[in-house]
């Protein structure tokens, strides 16, 4: 079996709301990170932590936090939620093994599923945001990542800035903004999402983050094609919201997020437009 190789833990800045798990994590000064490096601001997408990557054999595993996704059975127990997953990584099998062999590991975040935000009209399921290198030890740059993925079926996470450091309150601003995956009329898209798993509609509402605000930011620090190091910036309303509603969304019936867009490899009714 491959040595999982973990997507690292962020460390939060000041007046960041932390999440269980977070102890320790918190407190970074905005004022205190280097100034000599090239900052990049990414939206904060609420969805699942995975990952996929080959063995020198070309043998494809994917991942999700610290446990392996069995990607040779699509109907295997408890993981329902990434069939989607696992169907996009065989159609594109040996795409992704030709460019990324058995040298890159690429996480994104996997969201077809609703959490605490309901995205409705998302680029694709799976939005990448890191690749590690594990010849060099280390995790590209935006740019980087970029030109490696040049010409393959990847979408990564928006970029919100780019350029030189700036403050707190700068990150906070783009944070208080709406998602850039959530339309004005997204209450009336839950609905339809919801109905089509018979599920709630009102009960699903309650329990999800209602002000268009995004979940966070994510900071990169990124220096000679290398991301450096990274913080987050979690807004309040996302933690007040998970516990008000007293439960996790991994114990909710399985509402979708909707495409913007149709693709090839998502059933069509998955689609904005069409539900």
């Amino acid at each position: 079996m491959l040595e999982m190789i973990k997507y690292p833990r962020t460390k939060h800045l000041e007046d960041s709301c932390l999440q269980d798990g977070d102890e320790g994590m918190g407190g970074y000064k905005f004022k205190d990170l280097p100034d000599d490096a090239i900052y990049v601001y990414e939206e904060k997408v609420d969805g699942a932590n995975s990952g996929f990557r080959f063995d020198a054999a070309g043998n494809l595993y994917a991942q999700s936090r610290g446990h392996f996704i069995n990607v040779n059975e699509r109907n295997y127990p408890r993981e329902d939620d990434w069939k989607l997953f696992k169907d996009m990584l065989k159609i594109y099998e040996n795409d992704f093994l030709e460019r990324f062999e058995d040298r890159y590991i690429v996480f994104g975040e996997w969201c077809p599923i609703v959490h605490s935000v309901y995205y409705d009209k998302l680029p694709h399921y799976f939005l990448e945001f890191d690749i590690y290198d594990t010849q060099e030890n280390c995790f590209l740059s935006t740019d980087a990542r970029e030109h490696l993925c040049q010409g393959l079926p990847i979408t990564s996470v928006p970029v919100l800035y780019s350029g030189e450091k700036t403050n707190l309150k700068h990150l906070k601003s783009l944070a208080l903004q709406r998602s850039l995956y959530q339309s004005d009329n997204w209450e009336d898209n839950l609905k339809k999402s919801c109905n089509l798993v018979g599920d709630n509609f009102d009960e699903r509402l309650a329990k999800l983050v209602t002000r268009p605000e995004m979940e966070g930011i994510y900071i990169k620090v990124e220096k000679d094609g290398k991301t450096i190091d990274r913080y987050k910036w979690v807004n309040p309303n996302f933690k007040q919201t998970i516990k008000d509603s007293n439960e996790h969304w991994q114990s909710r019936f399985p509402v979708p997020n909707l495409l913007e867009n149709q693709l090839d490899i998502f059933p069509a009714y998955l689609v904005n437009g069409n539900v």
